[in-house]
């Protein structure tokens, strides 16, 4: 989810830092949203109350059988997540 990870590096730590931040995302592997995860996405939302762009984060790292590594607390202590501040 590019347009979180730029909106709040953006708004807590500038223009500057965002713009590089976004440059090193760039050179990651992005991963599409499926049908599949979509729909995971939604059960997960309701399962465990995320909003939809943490459900969609989250959905997309079981659908592709990763660990989902984040600062995201809403995430914190699901299974599969790695949370770090």
């Amino acid at each position: 989810m590019l347009y979180e990870v730029y909106k709040k590096i953006k708004r807590e730590r500038g223009e500057e830092m965002a713009l590089q931040l976004a440059g090193r995302l760039h050179a990651t592997h992005v991963i599409s949203l499926t049908e599949s995860s979509a729909l995971l996405a939604a059960d997960l939302s309701l399962q465990h109350g995320l909003a939809m762009a943490e459900a969609m984060v989250y959905a997309t790292g079981r659908d592709q059988e990763v660990e989902v590594i984040t600062g995201d607390a809403d995430l914190e202590g699901l299974p599969d997540v790695v949370y770090s501040k």
